[in-house]
């Protein structure tokens, strides 16, 4: 089954235990794993998905997501995670917030979350805390650098460049130091010593889905060599 394209339908013989993300759909009579769309099936960590070249991302709770904040209101604001639904994120909902002590956010600011709520019938939320801890755990409110920029590849990429193995990211990385904040919904916020360096990372990073590990070597090079 491994690199094989499977089509919606498709019962897959999946641990019923196994958590499941975008793509698959478990059956609440039999425990059994259906695919919902078409792609390639990938798994780690105790949980499957499907790959494909989607960019709708389909909220996941527990899932880490960059996102936008496009409405604000006194006691929440709402996010857009390149989800059907923009996400609801509390202003109480960060660490060391209180209704006297809320956190400065803005419309346009980026925000990296956790996705607390994913229900069929209700619009998802995020927090950016830890719930049981109350600690941040590297989530908040992002503020871009001189040399930054933000994109949004498909959902397959931004998982590929999540890998501690991938290519992409070890091509780059002889290039130069740089820094990243991904989300699984496929934003992405990109950060390099030089603009140039930045704009061009940005440019090939759509194009890693359809290339061999070589491939992505040698777009790397090219393109960061100009």
């Amino acid at each position: 089954m491994a690199n094989t394209v499977q089509l919606p339908g498709t019962q897959l013989g999946l641990d019923e235990n196994i958590r499941i993300g975008p793509g698959l759909k478990r059956n609440h009579y039999d425990g059994s794993i259906h695919v919902t769309e078409s792609g390639i099936v990938k798994g780690m960590n105790n949980m499957a998905w499907m790959e494909g070249a989607r960019r709708r991302y389909i909220p996941v709770k527990g899932d880490l997501v960059l996102g936008v904040v496009t409405h604000k209101h006194p006691d929440y604001v709402r996010v857009d995670i390149n989800a059907p639904e923009l996400a609801t994120l509390s202003t109480l909902a960060f660490e060391s917030a209180t209704k006297r002590n809320k956190i400065a956010i803005n419309l346009g600011d980026l925000v990296f979350a956790k996705v607390s709520v994913a229900l069929p019938d209700l619009e998802p939320e995020v927090v950016c805390c830890n719930m049981r801890t109350g600690k941040a755990d590297g989530m908040g409110v992002i503020q871009p650098q001189s040399n930054s920029n933000s994109i949004v590849v498909n959902l397959q990429a931004a998982r590929m460049a999540l890998s501690p193995e991938c290519a992409f990211v070890k091509a780059i990385g002889k290039h130069g130091p740089f820094e990243w904040c991904i989300g699984v919904n496929g934003r992405v916020l990109i950060t390099t010593q030089k603009m140039k360096m930045t704009t061009q990372i940005c440019r090939i990073f759509p194009l890693i889905t359809f290339l061999t590990n070589n491939q992505i070597e040698g777009l790397v090079e090219t393109a960061l060599r100009q």
